[in-house]
């Protein structure tokens, strides 16, 4: 069984990504577990740190060989262990922060293969290496045929904020469909889709994927009907990193208010509501005698959450800021832990709080995150507020909204938490329809 997982975003830079990355990954590992792995991404030595019994395919040349990789370089990665290659990263990173220009070769995330223990070790096809007259739908074809099975996990990349991942996305789920091998789409968060492009291809493709899984349930459902899927097809699971935040869960209260925040074109987001949002913070944790905890998401070079956050904690010297870029999911989950509430831009701060019993207030100014931050709201029922950041009395509206989070702390826990399993039951049944309908697909193929 040879399965093939599209994230949609390549860098493994955001650890809500990851998170619904190994999530899917362990959920199908325990279905199929003699299956091979085979996860799209530009990152391939991030990737060995993550998920290391995958393995890598470039998304940019999609056709393979058989060959090994004898680079030197590889064969050095793919035998260090995981804690000396997270050191290694860590050094990467920060050498490119302050010599950006003379470091472009150190450890480069050009891609190279790091051989699988499950599965022979192929390589990607250079631009020039193509045949000529090759189309990118040869090429994709080219590359699905040789799975048994294509998944796109979970994040909000089927949206115009992120339309030429979707539109490749699509791409290789059209191609499954016309090969005949089955589809899903896993911990899906949908729209908006102003874009006529994006809209007309989705409506082209997504009745074709067998199952989608989806991680709310007001906008995605009658979305995803007005593009003409079956709402047979279509399950609610709840977002699939619910699952290790509440496994992670500690009977603890913590003591710290965690933040998040993300500036970004579909964030929309500006300085002068960071302004406002720092006041509130500061004044709160005077107020509650707490220490703020810088809780980044994601480290991808058009997002960049600490170095926002960072402007949110200036003039709180005793904030708690990790320095490293390449903590795991888990340990983010970890550090969320300690908190009493967060006061989160960035949505997946917002499900690891939650889903540890942990009230969230969530900051949103635009239509995205309106509608993933409500959806949230709605699944989870109580503890999580979401403050619009345009209002003329934010402020006023945030202060009441960190109040109300901190006092009910205790109260909403055990509801938060029973809305998270609740969630996880949901999502473990929907991948086990998964197998039924892949399964079933052999049979009549």
């Amino acid at each position: 069984m040879r399965i093939l997982l599209d994230q949609g975003v390549y860098d493994l830079r955001n650890k809500g990504n990851i998170a619904l990355l190994q999530v899917a990954v362990n959920r199908i590992s325990k279905i199929w577990p003699d299956a091979s792995l085979q996860i799209i991404t530009l990152a391939p030595y991030i990737l060995r740190l993550y998920c290391p019994s995958a393995y890598p395919i470039n998304p940019n040349n999609p056709e393979l060989r058989s060959e090994n990789n004898s680079s030197s370089i590889n064969k050095l990665i793919s035998h260090t262990p995981l804690p000396v290659l997270r050191l290694l990263l860590e050094a990467r990173e920060l050498a490119w922060r302050h010599w950006p220009h003379s470091t472009q070769s150190f450890i480069s995330t050009k891609f190279a293969s790091i051989p699988s223990k499950k599965t022979r070790s192929p390589l990607e096809l250079s631009t020039d290496e193509k045949k000529p007259g090759t189309s990118r739908q040869d090429l994709t074809i080219e590359l699905i045929r040789r799975f048994d099975l294509f998944i796109a996990t979970g994040a909000q990349y089927m949206s115009d904020a992120c339309v030429d991942d979707a539109l490749r996305v699509l791409d290789r789920l059209e191609a499954a469909a016309l090969l005949g091998i089955p589809t899903a789409m896993v911990g899906q968060g949908l729209g908006p889709f102003e874009n006529s492009d994006l809209r007309s291809r989705a409506k082209a493709v997504l009745p074709r994927v067998d199952l989608i899984f989806i991680r709310e349930k007001k906008v995605g459902p009658a979305l995803l009907e007005s593009f003409g899927v079956n709402p047979d097809r279509v399950i609610f699971t709840g977002d699939d990193a619910i699952e290790m935040a509440y496994q992670l869960r500690t009977k603890i209260q913590g003591s710290r208010i965690g933040i998040s925040m993300r500036v970004a074109h579909y964030t929309q987001v500006n300085n002068n509501h960071l302004d406002a949002i720092r006041t509130v913070l500061h004044r709160m944790t005077s107020k509650y005698n707490a220490r703020l905890m810088s809780v980044p998401i994601s480290h991808s070079a058009h997002e960049l959450d600490d170095v926002v956050i960072q402007t949110l904690l200036a003039g709180r010297d005793n904030a708690i800021v990790s320095p490293w870029r390449f903590d795991t999911p888990r340990e983010i989950i970890k550090q969320v832990g300690y908190c009493r509430i967060v006061v989160t831009g960035a949505f997946h701060t917002a499900v690891f709080a939650l889903s540890q019993g942990i009230p969230a207030v969530c900051l949103a100014n635009s239509t995205m995150y309106f509608e993933k931050f409500s959806g949230l709201a709605d699944q989870f029922g109580v503890g999580c507020w979401v403050v619009d950041l345009s209002d003329r009395q934010l402020q006023e509206k945030l202060t009441q909204a960190v109040d109300a989070a901190w006092m009910s702390a205790e109260q909403v826990k055990p509801q938060l938490l029973e809305a998270a399993a609740r969630q996880i039951k949901l999502g473990q049944a929907a991948y086990q329809k998964l197998f039924e309908v892949v399964e079933l697909k052999k049979v009549f193929s």
